[in-house]
């Protein structure tokens, strides 16, 4: 693949019209390759999904071979082990498996903020991360954390405090809590929920 050169206009211009929940990756990719006439956003998004296929599909390829244990038939991981690689690494905003190429695509072209408040001298910011943190079959995808903004050297009680979503709505009402809570000065409220 060679690279092209575009300017960030080109970029804006080539995802203004979609919406990260519900951009599909392989779908868009198939749809552009039917098209006999493209214009230039399309062209650049073609060239820019077929460069990342290519480039990831072959890592992902390769790390999947190189971490896949020689497991004995009565030995008591390879059942769960085949159980953990049932598992998606990646998933989208509604929570469908992805491959790692779609995933970087999305990371690098698209806005993944659900949501981001400044109150105070703290920024609430919740995201997609599309890289699954839960445990298990557990599937979490969304985080809301809390930064000190001013003054670092000054620690407090949740600066740095997280919190994870499985689903977007529950991102969106997640971070909208955090921010009441926080603007409320109630962050011990905020703690005893998660106990």
């Amino acid at each position: 693949m060679t690279d092209m050169k575009f300017s960030r206009e080109e970029l804006i211009a080539c995802f203004k019209d979609f919406d990260p929940r519900t951009f599909k990756c392989e779908k868009i990719l198939r749809d552009l390759e039917k098209m006999k006439i493209l214009n230039a956003p399309q062209t650049l998004m073609l060239h820019l999904l077929k460069q990342d296929r290519f480039m990831f599909e072959e890592v992902e390829e390769k790390y999947l071979k190189r971490h896949t244990p020689i497991l004995g038939k009565n030995d008591a991981m390879s059942e769960h082990f085949k159980r953990f690689r049932g598992q998606a690494r990646y998933l989208d905003w509604d929570t469908t498996p992805m491959k790692m190429w779609e995933w970087t695509f999305k990371n690098n072209y698209f806005h993944k903020h659900v949501g981001e408040d400044f109150i105070k001298d703290w920024r609430v910011s919740t995201v997609w991360i599309g890289f699954n943190m839960g445990i298990f079959e557990t599937i979490l995808i969304f985080e809301t954390m809390i930064f000190k903004e001013t003054d670092k050297k000054f620690k407090c009680d949740f600066d740095m405090y997280q919190r994870r979503y499985k689903y977007y709505i529950e991102a969106v009402e997640g971070h909208k809590e955090v921010c009441d809570l926080l603007r409320d000065e109630l962050f011990d409220k905020l703690i005893s929920l998660e106990e």
